[in-house]
């Protein structure tokens, strides 16, 4: 059974990859970790997504948990 999947604001997202990190920091952390997996940018953009989005979407983070994990 798959865990539900909600909205995360994109600081919130960010500080649980990063707990030890100010949420500006995390942010900035997690833009990196996204753009280093290949082919992921394409798929949230091909799912609506776009960087200035402060809201992530439940399907944009499942995306982004298949690809990087969950934290």
């Amino acid at each position: 059974m798959q865990k539900l999947i909600r909205a995360y604001g994109k600081s919130e997202l960010a500080s649980l990859y990063y707990p030890h990190c100010t949420s500006s920091w995390a942010r900035r952390l997690m833009a990196q970790d996204l753009e280093r997996y290949p082919g992921l940018m394409d798929r949230l953009r091909q799912q609506g997504w776009n960087p200035t989005s402060r809201l992530l979407r439940p399907h944009w983070v499942r995306t982004i948990f298949d690809a990087i994990g969950e934290p």
